[in-house]
């Protein structure tokens, strides 16, 4: 039989061709527990047939021990750790998700092959938070539904599921089955805050407070408090108690600073309820997300529409214009910003900032959809054939 990574062109060893599997996968974890992790995944490369063992071990040492990867996830990198001297490291091909594939086909009985998947999948969800892609989170959920027996069912299957579901239109179903993803392993962290966004969703906010106070009983990680954060500010805002969600929206961005769900959660807040931050608020979000990048003002110009404020943005952007008028990709956003507000009150003022922003190098083809911002292309796109 072939051995299950034919990765690279590694040959085996006199060494390793001397070993069985379970010496090789005995010498694997003791590598790993000595911290030798790109030694671990080379001696990976010699297991032949042991796939059972081997698979958790994988994904113990990606999700676990890896220094960081690439965009598919089909490069990674690993070191050896030496306290007293220089580390060996080293980025490596490891196609993670087709050796998952592969157990499952090899070994469609063993539990142990689901939950390893769930695991590494869990993993991926929570390095991409909301900037994966709907259509991947519908992939990996349709995968998860259809491939797992129902025995095999563990806090990562409910978790992955669950959390699709939040976002794919079906809370109601996610928050029962983020409830059994946190029954089963009380101490998903995760877990407990995308339950407490399910509960948002279905417009349960006393739950969805509870569920995040319970995040900051059992966690020091700024990063997952703010998450837990924001989304009590969200059920604060559903009980209209606007005190106690400003209080949590600006915890949050304290938390994580710069961090765009925080910061535009707070600029809406505060647009929404007229507090007098709110320009500051909107100075710091265009300045912490990107100056340059006409993604975070058509942001703030769907904020301003939302709550009929456009004349304040239009301000905003007059000023930032004069402030930052050396900087072209700036001055080019701001006129862009502008011709969007004055399209429908004045079309011949419009036209002449989408000249501008034009002039000065707006061009479609530099803002490509994304789940976030997902009409900025076609924004520029037609408001380039309007003025032509």
């Amino acid at each position: 039989m072939k051995k299950l990574l034919a990765i690279s062109a590694l040959f085996f060893t006199l060494y390793s061709q001397a070993q069985t599997d379970k010496a090789r996968i005995d010498t694997i974890k003791a590598l790993m527990k000595r911290q030798q992790y790109l030694s671990a995944y080379k001696m990976m490369q010699t297991v032949q047939n042991d796939g059972q063992e081997l698979i958790p071990l994988v994904v113990m040492l990606v999700t676990n021990h890896s220094l960081g990867h690439s965009d598919l996830y089909d490069k990674w990198g690993f070191k050896d750790v030496n306290p007293s001297g220089p580390e060996a490291k080293e980025s490596v091909e490891f196609p993670v998700e087709r050796l998952l594939a592969y157990g499952i086909q090899q070994f469609p009985k063993d539990c142990a092959m689901y939950f390893s998947s769930a695991r590494y999948y869990s993993w991926m969800i929570n390095q991409e938070k909301r900037y994966m892609s709907l259509e991947d989170l519908r992939e990996i959920r349709d995968y998860f539904v259809q491939k797992t027996p129902a025995d095999c069912y563990d806090e990562g299957y409910y978790y992955v599921v669950g959390y699709a579901n939040s976002y794919l239109g079906k809370p109601a179903e996610a928050a029962q089955q983020l409830r059994q993803a946190v029954s089963l392993n009380p101490q998903m962290t995760t877990g407990w805050i995308e339950l407490a966004n399910a509960y948002v969703q279905v417009k349960d906010p006393a739950k969805a407070i509870e569920a995040g106070k319970t995040v900051w009983g059992m966690t020091k990680d700024r990063g997952l408090l703010a998450q837990a954060s924001r989304i009590m500010g969200e059920a604060y805002e559903l009980q209209n108690d606007n005190a106690n969600a400003l209080f949590r929206y600006s915890q949050a961005d304290t938390l994580h600073r710069a961090e765009f769900f925080n910061q535009l959660s707070l600029l809406k807040f505060m647009v929404k309820t007229n507090n007098t931050g709110a320009p500051n608020a909107l100075k710091a979000f265009i300045g912490g997300q990107g100056r340059e990048s006409l993604h975070f003002y058509m942001d703030a110009f769907e904020v301003y529409k939302q709550y009929n404020k456009l004349s304040e943005l239009a301000q905003f952007c007059e000023q930032y214009m004069q402030d930052w008028k050396e900087r072209q990709n700036i001055v080019a956003c701001t006129n862009f910003t502008l011709g969007l507000i004055y399209k429908t009150s004045n079309p011949a003022r419009a036209k002449e900032h989408f000249r501008k922003a034009k002039e000065l190098g707006i061009t479609a083809d530099r803002y490509r959809a994304t789940r976030n911002h997902p009409v900025t292309k076609k924004a520029v796109e037609e408001a380039f054939a309007w003025i032509n």
